[in-house]
């Protein structure tokens, strides 16, 4: 039983008084009873106490185990006084002095929970200790498909809508219904050579279907595969979409030693702090142990095995049409495409309008963000973008209907315009074209891209236009500042304060527990111009340079509390400042600040970490952040202290 046990003196004896009449036991070698409170533990948290000891029951049914209370003596002082005149022999509640292992896997547990304003909970836990179980293999799950027809749960009511990045996400087609449960639209493969889609039902993009595995950032160069499961409806982001590609995508049929060889020598170079050799093509296990395929046996290493075209049967080029299906049975979806023939008759098929395509420039000039590129008149497949050069150094990409799954880029830091260029993709990342000028100069870049023979052509070039002067102080007026730090994981920007006298940026922000926070500013909350050091953990001590806005700064933050002359400590406050001069950023400072609300968060993470010091003691981590969820390590740290073990059969020890 987890008691309520509020610590009311009086109201704690009516509890265990009822307790103890409703659990003598006549008979001789009856159960044990064990009665427990939470609050003994964490303390009376007022309205959310109960909640907090519904969490630590289903912990400890998980966990099959007992915990124990903190005051120990006023409780059997208490559980003597309402057991008077009750016989030894029939006294059932046991009051536990240390955490103790439940009799069997499944228990029992009855939770009270006793409001101030005469609202009396009672809840009734069922649960059994969790099983370890095998690690599964990563492989194709098996897939159910009802061969009846089935009524749809949500089905649409004017039908479903195929969007993608042949219309820009834009427009959305109705996919015709050509026999019962299958729904069909025909697609045209555009210039990429590749396409995205998601299926919406009445046009409507919060009731979305897409697939169950997000296809992430390598658009360009990953297969997505039609039958992975569907999910939805509901919202979905656009990179969680179906990737049709005509493009050949080549692999390496490796066998298993020879993989784990790859694997081990990509971690050693990670550890050594280098770049890992890149797979060309990837690397993927078709064969056990050490087996070679018949006429590789004299293999030596992985570039002698075979190669293999994943994408065989969807070999195209723009212009060839593509049939995509939808399969409806009930709550069950399945999504599938096929390459049809060149010769099939097209006549009868709906033509489309043609859809025009945009292409924006990104880059220092406007603090990475796009701005679209003008069509030019008399020549197909050319845009024009004027830019005026913020530093004498300037870089920039070209993106297809803003979209950072479709960025063209050369394939070095600063290149020039005879570089490759690559792309559409989402890989461009710190490879950026370079102009050379004056501050103020205007240039003018041109893009070309069009289909010659069936090769994608595509050419940047860049000339000077004239020369101009830039007004910094007046575009810093609509300037916002926004503090990225490792004290939200780097996950919720937040915005700092200005000072209306001098344009200056200030925010406040609390040193964790680490006694060490990271940060950097972004502008206008944009990731890709953020302000960083020329260093890694850089300090206000060590004369290092302020660099940005740009996206340079992937690895480079400041290090607040690291250096010794910061005298910080976990839990002070500090004040970040941002200079400017002339509206452009020149330093970045900060300096301890005596908060009031410092002893309030010292407060909050004094009860954060008791509570994360009994949830590591009774078996299990609470949650940290996505990287780090909650998650059960196995068994508890004083069963394993008992047994001699700790330390091996759990992640965390005891001191921690």
């Amino acid at each position: 039983v987890e008691a309520s046990a509020g610590g009311g003196h009086i109201a704690d004896c009516i509890e265990l008084g009822t307790l103890q009449k409703l659990l003598i036991a006549p008979e001789r070698g009856a159960q044990s009873i064990p009665v427990r409170p939470s609050k003994s533990t964490y303390g009376n948290l007022g309205p959310v106490s109960g909640l907090v000891g519904l969490a630590r029951s289903c912990a400890l049914l998980e966990m099959g185990t007992h915990g124990p209370m903190l005051h120990l003596h006023q409780m059997l002082d208490m559980a003597g006084m309402v057991q008077d005149g009750v016989e030894e022999s029939e006294r059932r509640m046991l009051m536990l002095t240390e955490a103790i292992e439940a009799k069997s896997v499944t228990q029992l547990v009855g939770l009270s929970s006793f409001g101030s304003t005469g609202t009396n909970c009672h809840n009734i836990l069922w649960g059994k200790v969790a099983l370890p179980q095998a690690e599964p293999r990563l492989s194709r799950p098996l897939s159910w498909w009802p061969a009846a027809v089935q009524a749809e749960v949500q089905a649409p009511l004017k039908g479903y809508y195929i969007v993608g990045t042949w219309t820009a996400w834009k427009q959305p087609r109705l996919m015709q219904e050509t026999s019962e449960g299958v729904f069909e639209y025909t697609l045209m493969m555009g210039e990429n050579n590749w396409e995205r889609f998601q299926i919406w039902l009445d046009e409507d993009a919060e009731r979305c279907l897409h697939p169950a595995a997000s296809s992430g950032a390598d658009v360009g160069g990953r297969r997505r595969e039609s039958h992975r499961g569907i999910e939805g409806p509901g919202p979905a982001e656009k990179d969680s979409a179906w990737y049709v590609t005509a493009n050949s995508q080549m692999v390496r049929l490796v066998n298993e030693v020879q993989f784990e060889r790859l694997r081990a020598a990509r971690e050693a170079a990670l550890d050594a702090g280098e770049d890992p050799i890149e797979q060309d093509p990837l690397c993927v296990v078709a064969f056990v142990g050490d087996h070679k395929p018949a006429g590789h046996e004299d293999a030596q290493d992985e570039t002698g095995m075979p190669t293999a075209d994943l994408n065989a049967q969807f070999l195209g080029q723009p212009g060839d049409r593509y049939r995509i299906r939808l399969h409806v049975r009930g709550k069950y979806k399945r999504v599938e495409w096929t390459k049809l023939p060149e010769t099939i008759d097209t006549s009868a098929m709906e033509v489309e309008p043609e859809f025009a395509h945009r292409y924006h420039i990104i880059g220092e000039h406007n603090y990475w963000t796009f701005d679209e590129m003008e069509p030019a008149t008399g020549e197909e497949g050319l845009h024009i973008a004027t830019v005026q050069l913020l530093s004498d150094k300037s870089h920039f990409q070209v993106y297809r209907d803003g979209d950072w799954d479709q960025g063209f880029h050369p394939s070095i830091a600063g290149a020039s315009s005879s570089s490759e260029i690559r792309g559409p993709d989402a890989l461009g990342h710190g490879t950026n074209w370079q102009i050379s000028g004056a501050v103020g100069d205007f240039f003018k870049v041109e893009f070309r891209r069009r289909r010659v023979g069936g090769a994608d052509e595509r050419c940047v070039r860049w000339g000077f236009d004239r020369a101009g002067s830039v007004d910094f102080e007046e575009h810093a007026k609509s300037h916002k500042y926004f503090c990225i730090s490792s004290s939200t994981n780097f996950e919720a920007p937040s915005e700092m304060r200005r000072d209306e006298a001098n344009g200056h940026f200030s925010l406040e922000l609390p040193v964790g527990r680490s006694g060490v926070e990271y940060f950097q500013l972004l502008h206008n909350g944009n990731y890709m111009a953020a302000l960083h050091p020329d260093i890694k953990d850089a300090s206000m001590h060590d004369g290092h340079k302020l660099k940005g806005p740009d996206d340079g700064g992937a690895d480079k933050f400041w290090a607040i509390g690291q250096n010794p002359k910061d005298e910080l400590k976990p839990g002070d406050h500090v004040i970040i400042h941002l200079h400017l001069q002339g509206g452009r950023p020149m330093r970045v400072w900060w300096e301890r600040h005596d908060s009031p609300e410092a002893h309030n968060h010292y407060l909050a993470w004094g009860s954060e970490r008791i509570f994360e010091r009994h949830c590591r003691l009774l078996g299990f981590a609470p949650y940290q952040s996505k990287e780090q969820p909650a998650q059960r390590l196995g068994r508890a740290d004083f069963q394993a202290a008992e047994r001699g073990i700790l330390g091996k059969t759990t992640p965390l020890s005891l001191m921690e």
